[in-house]
């Protein structure tokens, strides 16, 4: 024999109460979508001032090996337009520096930091990666994400078709070689060097990130 269908009333009606009070869906969807966006914030501001000092400490503490170019890199972007730091940039082969950005929480700490270069020698072709990297403290909340999401998009409103970037074969980047690939940063070849193996990578943008 068919019995009726059961209905449960929600534990917030009171007894004898018809129809019971249902909860607001406009508040707890609101609630969560703020809890994400306290999570996941996308505060992603040009870099400068107080910043610059501490994205500097952040990508020296996350990249630990660096060549004595690398190392003067953060001059020449402090300084693009003095004699040093064009001076630098001419060693360095590059042309001309883009952006550099970074990701900052509620009381301006960077957690992550990324920019974009050109090289003399691709310089009408790609943009270059600059200083991709995340606060160790912080990973797993999707601010490398927002960072490539970020950086491609510039890329893009830019004009470039493609986007290039090094990294290495260190286990500390392994997290972000997961994200590279993720985002279609594909592995074009390898270099053996004084400081381990750099890994190049390039993503073609389309119409779409």
């Amino acid at each position: 024999m068919l019995q009726p269908p059961r209905v449960e009333c929600y534990k917030e009606a009171s007894v004898g109460t018809w129809p019971p009070r249902l909860p607001n869906l406009y508040e707890t969807f609101t609630q969560r979508l703020r809890a994400v966006a306290t999570i996941v914030r996308m505060p992603i501001v040009p870099c400068s001032g107080a910043l610059m000092g501490r994205a500097e400490t952040l990508v020296r503490s996350v990249f630990r090996t660096m060549s004595p170019t690398e190392r003067l890199s953060f001059y020449a972007i402090r300084n693009p337009s003095s004699i040093i730091g064009r001076l630098l940039m001419i060693l360095a082969g590059v042309r001309d520096v883009i952006a550099f950005d970074v990701y900052v929480d509620e009381s301006d700490r960077v957690l992550g930091t990324t920019g974009l270069y050109r090289y003399k020698r691709d310089a009408e072709e790609a943009a270059w990666v600059a200083w991709f990297c995340v606060d160790p403290q912080a990973r797993g909340r999707g601010i490398g994400q927002a960072l490539i999401d970020h950086t491609v998009s510039r890329a893009r409103a830019a004009g470039f078709k493609r986007v290039r970037l090094y990294t290495s074969t260190d286990p500390n980047e392994s997290a972000a070689q997961r994200l590279y690939e993720k985002n279609g940063f594909m592995e074009v070849r390898r270099q053996g060097g004084l400081f381990g193996t750099t890994i190049f990578r390039e993503k073609v943008l389309g119409d779409r990130a």
